[in-house]
Order: structure tokens, then sequence, then C-alpha cells
């Protein structure tokens, strides 16, 4: 019973969060940053398996190792990023089955980002941390921008 209940509040969600974890391994001595649904954190070997949640990939990948000690040795860039899911239940079991092609799948886009739009937002901002000042409650929009009102800049 409690899995069925599972189940269905799975379907009925409208959202769910997305979390993309990033190694900064190139980094040097970051401090720990947190700014809207990012942080940037140099996490202990038990913080990066609850991350990663070791359980599952050791169920699904029962011949690969993972190594949270290694991992632990460099800080995380964590971006979470809420989406919208599609309400259909069709669409939802099987995405593939409702592609509309009114558009070129094939086409190339030369300004395409090479992260998700969040994560891009988000490593720029490291790049110019030092010249901004933003709110502790600084949020990304769904488009991978900062809500203007969150930061400023200092000159």
């Amino acid at each position: 019973m409690i899995a069925a209940n599972a189940i269905d509040e799975a379907y009925k969600r409208k959202t769910t969060l997305r979390r993309h974890l990033c190694p900064l391994d190139l980094a040097d001595n970051l401090p720990a940053l947190n700014f809207g649904s990012t942080r940037v954190a140099k996490f202990s070997a038990a913080e990066l398996a609850g991350l990663f949640d070791a359980s599952r990939l050791a169920r699904y990948f029962p011949k690969q190792t993972f190594d949270q000690e290694l991992l632990a040795q460099f800080h995380w860039l964590v971006v979470d990023e809420e989406i919208e899911l599609d309400p259909r239940p069709e669409a939802r079991a099987s995405p593939f089955m409702n592609m509309t092609f009114n558009q070129d799948i094939g086409e190339i886009d030369p300004h395409l980002g090479r992260f998700p739009p969040s994560v891009e937002a988000a490593l720029f901002f490291l790049l110019l941390a030092h010249l901004i000042q933003c709110a502790p409650t600084a949020r990304i929009t769904s488009g991978g921008r900062f809500h203007p009102e969150s930061c400023r800049l200092i000159w």
C-alpha cells in the first residue's frame, strides 16, 4: 500500500527537482557559498554518498565501485533546478511517443551552451562573484537567469 501511494503521488506531481552535480576539480580553494538554489562546498565522503544516492548506484551498477573518498578531495557546484512536468500521463511514461515534429530534430544551434542554462548561470556567477553582491535569497529563474532584484554589481 505504501508503494502504491508513492507511485500515485509521483504521477500527481506537477514539478520535480533536477540536481546538477558539477565537480570543480580544477578550482582553487573556494569558500563555501550558497546563493539561491546553488551552493559550492567541499563535501565529506558521507555527504557525497547521500548526494549521489550511493545505495541506489550500488543496486543498479553492482560491478562498479563508487569511490566517495576520492571524490571528496575537491569542491562541488550543486545546482538545484525545479522543472515542470508534462501533466499528461502518457507523455510522462513515454515522452518520445508524444514528440511534435514541427521542428528539425537534426538542426545545429551554433550558440547552444555546453551545459544546462541553470548551470551556466551559476558558473558565470562564480566568475563574477567578486564583483557582485547578492542577497542571501538570490535565486535562479526558470530561464537559467538570476532574478534581477536579488543581485547588484559593485563598481
